[in-house]
């Protein structure tokens, strides 16, 4: 199920010895939404050099490491040392 409230209270209220799983698209989802927000405030604080660094970094941020060029692999570092200390 989705992480809803009113699936779990159902679940519970009708099923209560039912294991509740969440599945893993909106595990995900609320995830790289929570990453996300959390660039944009960093953005928004960051000095006006470090600004241009993250800027469109979105995308290297939430995507799997397997899946981004050699490229995008070394401006990551940089992003999230920017963002994070």
């Amino acid at each position: 199920m989705d992480r809803t409230a009113a699936y779990k209270g159902v679940v519970e209220k009708f099923c209560p010895q039912a294991a509740i799983v969440y599945d893993k698209f909106h595990i995900v989802k609320n995830l790289n939404e929570a990453v996300d927000q959390v660039r944009r405030e960093e953005t928004r604080k960051a000095e006006s050099e470090q600004k241009p660094i993250v800027k469109g970094e979105r995308y290297n941020l939430l995507c799997s490491s397997e899946k981004l060029k050699p490229k995008d692999r070394t401006k990551l570092p940089r992003c999230c040392y920017t963002l994070f200390f």
